[in-house]
């Protein structure tokens, strides 16, 4: 029987409790899944209710000393970088990725959206750092083919270097036939309780919708504007319940409940919450930014709204709840694109594929 293959992943913390954001979640079903490689977890990034601050900033002398004696240990054949395009992340991948480069360990950076992702006015110090770190990167993973052409061009990188890698989840086993009909429309909110995700818009749609129709909303998940969030919705007077950070049986029932995901995010990558909501049939109400556009067809699978755009939410809604055949059309395509194309299984498969290659 061959020898693991050892790979250090970078990721925020993968502990619920600390961090629900998609890389997080993702890297946690790989370090859990994929058997064929034996993970060593390397934690990079803030906790979701940590400032940065002073204390933070003290941290990153000891997170790159920590990181250097990683790469020296002899059995570590790969190093795979999660780098979302952000201004402070930007910073501390890049000097991770330099230190793989100067230690010549060979490494992969794996681009996971950000306000700098398909972003062409880029400070000219943090596109210098993003580059530098491709370029000598054994290749490039990105979350959709936009970004792909996105990542060469602005980046000037050779496309064979660009692999388009969408990201995945397990697929719920679910009687699809079953879709919800008569039940009170049940709008579900799920993951980082960020700003950039639309909140304000959710909390302006919600006030004018429930002024016409009845409805549950469910929030769960953990992040920097919760309290604001949570406050925000009491004054307006929007009935609601909050779960907290949920997994598990928990997560699943939550989320075969739904009707409607909703997430009318600034910017995005590839959003885990969105795939699993859709792999069961949840409607997705979101705004065409990242790769978000290549998973969610308007009309088809889900439907799409302008970003900053509250009517539209409403209107989209409004559209669903009076048209129930319409939704069961939306809530079967939703879980059969999901199936069909982002499974964890094929993912794994795929991933393995390109780490045997630049391991080489």
């Amino acid at each position: 029987m061959s020898k693991k293959r050892k790979i250090l992943i970078t990721s925020p913390s993968t502990d619920n409790k600390d961090n629900v954001s998609g890389i997080s979640n993702l890297t946690r079903l790989l370090i859990e899944n994929n058997n064929i490689v034996d993970y060593k977890l390397f934690v990079v990034g803030k906790k979701d209710n940590e400032d940065r601050g002073l204390k933070w900033l003290i941290k990153k002398p000891l997170l790159i000393s920590s990181f250097v004696r990683c790469l020296l240990l002899d059995d570590i054949s790969l190093i795979h970088i999660n780098i979302p395009l952000e201004k402070y992340s930007s910073i501390v991948n890049s000097v991770l990725a330099f230190l793989c480069y100067f230690f010549r360990k060979p490494y992969i950076m794996h681009i996971r959206g950000g306000r700098y992702s398909k972003n062409y006015n880029i400070p000219l110090f943090h596109k210098y750092l993003i580059k530098k770190s491709l370029m000598h990167s054994e290749c490039i993973l990105t979350l959709g083919e936009e970004e792909r052409e996105y990542i060469c061009n602005y980046y000037n990188i050779n496309k064979c270097k660009v692999i388009y890698l969408p990201n995945s989840v397990q697929i719920p086993n679910i009687d699809v036939d079953k879709i919800k009909k008569d039940e009170i429309l049940q709008i579900l909110f799920l993951g980082r309780i960020d700003k950039n995700k639309g909140l304000i818009e959710i909390i302006d749609a919600l006030k004018q919708f429930k002024t016409e129709f009845e409805f549950d909303f469910n929030i769960a998940g953990e992040g920097p504007d919760k309290d604001w969030f949570l406050e925000s919705i009491i004054n307006e007077g929007i009935d609601f319940k909050y779960h907290g950070i949920v997994s598990g049986d928990e997560k699943s029932t939550l989320i075969s409940n739904s009707h409607i995901f909703l997430l009318p995010s600034y910017f995005e990558g590839l959003p885990n919450a969105l795939l699993e909501a859709m792999s069961y049939g949840v409607i997705p109400i979101t705004t065409p930014v990242g790769s978000v556009t290549e998973v969610v067809k308007d009309k088809f699978n889900g439907l799409l709204v302008s970003v900053n755009n509250t009517i539209e939410i409403v209107n989209a809604l409004t559209f669903i709840i009076n048209n129930e055949k319409y939704r069961t059309y939306l809530s079967l395509n939703a879980h059969n694109s999901i199936k069909s194309n982002y499974s964890l299984t094929d993912y794994i498969d795929k991933l393995n594929e390109i780490y045997k290659r630049v391991c080489k």
